[in-house]
């Protein structure tokens, strides 16, 4: 049986409008390590780096022809990804023209009929480029639910994203610059390859299934807007791509360069990255500073010689990570663990580095007890407690119910008395669904102004429509609006509408049923290439179990907007639409769940006469689900957003304000759907008790439990410290700030979010985790 693996990264390109990328080069060479290394995945490994199109399809060729039934293929493409306008996927080459990718670049379809061709009985397909999940459009098998089964010899791709999302870097998108990094998808790739962590089901093989749901839970972990594909042709038995490592053997790279060695049994957790635990601590110590009603401001270099005044956690790490040797990568583990907060949860920063802190100063401990615990059972020790400790939170959470509630939400989040009585105004005005924007504004003080809207449940169809990044929001101003009440798929549906849109000036906002296909694709590209500013949104209730209901709402919104619904039970057909068919409103805000039509053009006595007729029909209907799905109706015509100004627009301490009421709004959103619970780290200190008593484990696992039951105890111990009151006496009671004694925090309006808390204990977790399965290679690192 032969094992055959080609490595293909594209780093440079001929074309200015193709930037460089920092991952290939240095992604091949990690990879090719761990699957060269006869102890893992025993491949004979060829590495093409930075090659024209033709020299890349010549070796695809070589890798794929003359195999035999018993042979695994392995091909792994790191470059950028083209989608032109008809959807077609294209793999760039240091010649590639972006304009003319047929030409210059390599096709999907030459790529997948190769390996359609291809004898072997295993053959894998690794895509770490943007748009990447275009490679499952048309698959023959379609997409495997790999996620839940097993997947075995055959012929199995995964990607690094979906279809319209990007391919993130580790510490951000595609950047022109020649600083070495790794993409998060072949980060991950290989840190579940190397560690044997992918090892799902303990058997001792990392499986292509096992190591896709691995893959694909860490990547949704650090960048939530980048979900992996996989998709599968005649599958039944495991591929193995790699052995879990269990012994001395030294990998062997695709040059033949030696890497670092396997860490003797007993020894593993004494080996952690001493430089990493050192720094992170050294950084860790500032940031906790900030937390809590008790926090002050740090004062960090400025990158100029002299200092800045911040509480802002990611500006704290970032300018320490700028003071610190390359070879020391704590402040980069960090610095991860910092942006995957404030993407998923918007606050919880400092209280993830305090319990990142201390966890990873416990898997690091190089005493005898932790160097004799299994780093493998103490990470799923560790695992099972923040699962547990999740429910435990669940359990204890309150619901959001009165207009205090939201102050004291905005309160923990930003400590501005001012900033809370405001935003719980908003909310108590437009309800807890409600929308509350945050806006420039020319007065000194904070002002609170009502906007009429048509809101719903529908977001955009791909993050590439954003345009106000810091929110993460579409906004388009005076657009036309194409209502649909069937599903787009044939970009020749939308090019007629298109081209009246363009030859207008105007934006063009599509709600439909859905949208997919070339149609998204024709939509998306002509947007990003600046060519029709667009928006594709799904519908409200896209999807519902009553057609009926999903059908009247549309037509309130195309009432409320002055336009009409197009589709097949209309009877009206979309090909056949004008300008005359389409709405229109003075603006659209779409985020990712929600959109908001803001003026609609629509007539004031029609508009009128159908909300009298909504509150007639509600009166006359008994309490029950249809009453409230008339309420529903009503509240989207008659709905109101709320708009936060503060000002004026080139005043620092009015931007800083609009930055923090931009976060604590998504703090209070989420807290509005998951809850609150007690605030000043008891919550924490509960849970872990909870989690303790009901974990029946032992060994190692116990150990990795206790590390993370004994770390949930500092936020409260910290806020005690902090107010001069003995640290090991009442944490199950919060700190009052002003009175600094322990007090009720439900009485005195100190709660926590619990989606914040969550976010905050897997992020530590997951920190202390990796680097507790990470080896050390002799000399790195410190």
């Amino acid at each position: 049986m032969g094992r055959h693996a080609l490595l293909v990264a594209t780093g440079r390109y001929s074309d200015p409008k193709l930037s460089s990328l920092r991952a290939p080069s240095q992604d091949v060479a990690r990879l090719g390590a761990v699957l060269g290394d006869p102890a893992r995945g025993d491949f004979d490994v060829t590495v093409l780096r930075d090659a024209p199109d033709h020299e890349i399809r010549s070796a695809v060729d070589n890798l794929l022809s003359d195999r035999f039934a018993d042979d695994v293929v392995l091909l792994y493409l790191s470059c950028h990804g083209l989608v032109t306008q008809h959807g077609r996927l294209y793999f760039a080459s240091t010649n590639t023209r972006h304009d003319r990718p047929g030409s210059s670049a390599v096709s999907r379809s030459f790529v997948n009929e190769q390996f359609e061709d291809c004898h072997a009985g295993a053959r894998i397909l690794l895509l770490d480029c943007c748009f990447s999940g275009a490679f499952g459009e048309g698959f023959k098998a379609g997409s495997v639910a790999a996620l839940d089964g097993r997947v075995g010899k055959g012929y199995v791709v995964m990607t690094a994203c979906d279809v319209f999302e990007y391919a993130y870097e580790v510490d951000g998108p595609i950047q022109p610059t020649e600083q070495p990094t790794s993409s998060i998808f072949t980060d991950v790739l290989v840190e579940g390859l190397a560690t044997g962590a992918a090892d799902r089901d303990g058997d001792g093989w990392v499986a292509a299934d096992e190591l896709f749901r691995y893959v694909h839970d860490a990547v949704v972990r650090r960048r939530p807007e980048q979900r992996p594909r996989f998709f599968a042709l005649g599958a039944d038995s495991h591929i193995y791509l790699a052995k879990v490592p269990t012994g001395a053997a030294r990998p062997r790279g695709p040059a033949g360069e030696a890497v670092a060695d396997a860490a003797p049994a007993g020894s593993r957790t004494a080996r952690r990255l001493a430089a990493a635990e050192e720094t992170i601590a050294a950084v860790a110590k500032p940031v906790a500073r900030t937390l809590g009603p008790l926090g002050s401001r740090v004062a960090v270099p400025d990158g100029r010689g002299g200092f800045v005044e911040t509480d802002d956690v990611l500006t704290i790490v970032t300018r320490l990570e700028s003071l610190q040797p390359r070879t020391a990568p704590g402040v980069g583990y960090l610095r991860e663990l910092v942006e995957s907060v404030e993407r998923e949860a918007a606050d919880g920063t400092a209280t993830a580095v305090v319990l990142a802190r201390h966890l990873v100063a416990a898997v690091a401990d190089p005493s005898d007890a932790a160097a004799q615990a299994e780093p493998w059972h103490v990470k799923r020790g560790l695992d099972l407690a923040a699962e547990r400790v999740a429910e435990a939170l669940a359990g204890m959470a309150r619901e959001i119910e009165r207009k205090a509630d939201v102050a004291a939400v905005v309160q923990t989040c930003t400590g501005d008395r001012v900033l809370s009585e405001l935003v719980a105004e908003a909310f108590d005005k437009v309800g807890k669904d409600g929308a509350v924007d945050v806006e420039a504004g020319r007065a000194a003080v904070p002002e609170l102004e009502l906007e009429e809207g048509f809101r719903f449940g529908g977001g955009y169809r791909s993050a590439r429509f954003v345009s106000r990044l810091d929110s993460a929001e579409a906004v388009l101003d005076d657009p036309y609006l194409l209502i649909v009440d069937d599903e787009l798929e044939a970009m020749e549906d939308l090019l007629p509408i298109m081209e009246f849109a363009v030859q207008s000036g105007r934006a063009l906002v599509v709600i439909a049923a859905a949208i997919s296909g070339s149609a998204l694709a024709v939509l998306t590209e002509n947007h990003v290439r600046g060519v029709l500013r667009a928006v594709a949104v799904a519908a409200p209730d896209a999807g519902a179990a009553d057609p009926a209901a999903r059908e009247a709402l549309l037509e309130d919104l195309g009432l409320f907007t002055g336009g009409v619904v197009l589709g097949r039970r209309h009877g009206l057909d979309l090909h056949r639409a004008d300008l005359a068919m389409l709405g229109r409103a003075r603006r659209v805000v779409v985020g990712r769940g929600v959109t908001l039509v803001v003026e609609g053009h629509g007539d004031p006595d029609q508009l009128t006469a159908r909300v009298r007729q909504l509150r007639r029909e509600a009166w006359h209907v008994p309490p029950g689900p249809e009453r409230e799905a008339l309420l529903h109706r009503l509240s989207r015509l008659t709905g109101y957003r709320a708009i936060l100004r503060f000002g004026p627009p080139e005043s620092p301490e009015a931007s800083e304000r609009r930055r923090r009421a931009v976060r604590a709004i998504r703090v209070t959103r989420e807290a509005t759907e998951h809850g609150i619970v007690p605030g000043g780290g008891t919550a924490l200190t509960v849970a872990a008790r909870a989690a303790a008593e009901s974990l029946d484990l032992t060994g190692s696992e116990r150990h990795g439990a206790d590390l993370l039951v004994q770390a949930l105890t500092e936020p409260a111990r910290h806020f005690a410290t902090a107010a001069g009151l003995s640290p090991g006496q009442g944490l199950d009671r919060a700190v009052d700030a002003v009175t600094r004694r322990h007090v009720d925090p439900w009485a005195a309006g100190i709660v926590d979010s619990v989606h914040v808390l969550r976010t905050a204990v897997a992020a530590a977790v997951t920190l202390a985790g990796r680097l507790l399965m990470l080896e050390v290679a002799d000399g790195a690192g410190a």
